[in-house]
């Protein structure tokens, strides 16, 4: 068995920073949102020490799971749209693999 040391597929990484998300009218809220909830988390962990390594996960309610809030949401739905958009004009074969945060959010884009 022969596996290839290359990726089959180009991946690209996208950070809510790029020219994509310009269009996307929440962008700077979103930003603002989690870089607030990074300094919380750093400021905890001034007080509290360093965590375990295996601990050390953001926890950052910003994407908006635990208050209900839909940007981050609504923000995944207008990328996929945009990006199956843009594919279409390309005309040729391409994939697409999102992660999301859980069930709900998979449930609610499908």
């Amino acid at each position: 068995l022969e596996v290839p040391a290359c990726a089959l597929h180009p991946v690209e990484d996208m950070y809510l920073e790029d020219d994509l998300f310009k269009g996307f009218p929440g962008t700077p809220d979103l930003l603002q949102e989690e870089e607030k909830s990074r300094h919380a988390f750093e400021k905890q962990q001034t007080m509290s020490g360093p965590a375990d390594s295996g601990s050390v996960a953001l926890q950052a309610p910003w994407w908006g799971a635990e208050t209900k809030d839909t940007r981050m949401l609504d923000l995944m739905e207008w990328t996929i749209w945009r990006l199956v958009a843009q594919a279409r004009e390309q005309r040729e074969g391409m994939a697409m693999l999102c992660f999301l945060p859980g069930w709900s959010e998979i449930r609610q884009l499908a």
